[in-house]
């Protein structure tokens, strides 16, 4: 068993915090995560009375407000908010019948206000990688060292190796880097 730290390296971004967070919740109460679904009914003692994937978690600690049960077919829903893109956004009618009242919301997938919390471009390659419903706990760590450039677990920035073609020398130069403008993953908005 990995011992999971509560350090934070103070240098990290809004969206690595997030991401560290999330993981180490998941750590913490493993019972409240189910990769497979961005939110399911559960027995068990979470949050929200669902168990939620990674994104569900970044979501539910950022306070975001679901649409619908879990299970449902508007469960993967959140109440759009201002940084959202809402342009392909579902149109969502609350009710509630004991007051007769019905009013329409716009809704975003969590996949997508997410992707926008990490700084990720959604359904970027990192974007996918993340909220995969075949990752397990070792996956998610992995990717969230790759794509983030945080260690989880350590709460540490993580050194990238960065490959400089020197066009003179005709060759590849590696050196080694924390400062997240040296990232180069594709589809980053936390660095680039």
């Amino acid at each position: 068993m990995v011992y999971v730290t509560s350090y934070l390296d103070p240098g990290l971004s809004d969206a690595q915090v997030r991401a560290v967070n999330a993981y180490r919740a998941i750590r913490r109460n493993p019972e409240s995560w189910d990769q497979s679904t961005w939110r399911q009914a559960s027995d068990e003692p979470t949050q929200c009375g669902a168990k939620l994937c990674f994104y569900g978690h970044i979501a539910q600690q950022a306070g975001a407000i679901w649409l619908g049960p879990p299970d449902s077919s508007h469960g993967y829903l959140v109440l759009a908010e201002e940084g959202d893109d809402t342009s392909e956004s579902n149109n969502y009618t609350v009710s509630n019948p004991n007051y007769d009242i019905k009013f329409t919301v716009k809704g975003v997938p969590v996949k997508r206000r997410v992707a926008r919390l990490l700084g990720l471009v959604s359904e970027s390659y990192a974007d996918r990688a993340l909220y995969d419903a075949y990752n397990e706990i070792t996956d998610l760590r992995n990717k969230i060292i790759e794509y983030l450039g945080v260690d989880p677990e350590t709460g540490y920035k993580v050194r990238r190796e960065i490959k400089k073609y020197n066009a003179d020398t005709r060759k590849y130069e590696r050196s080694y880097s924390t400062d997240p403008e040296d990232c180069g993953v594709t589809g980053c908005t936390v660095c680039n």
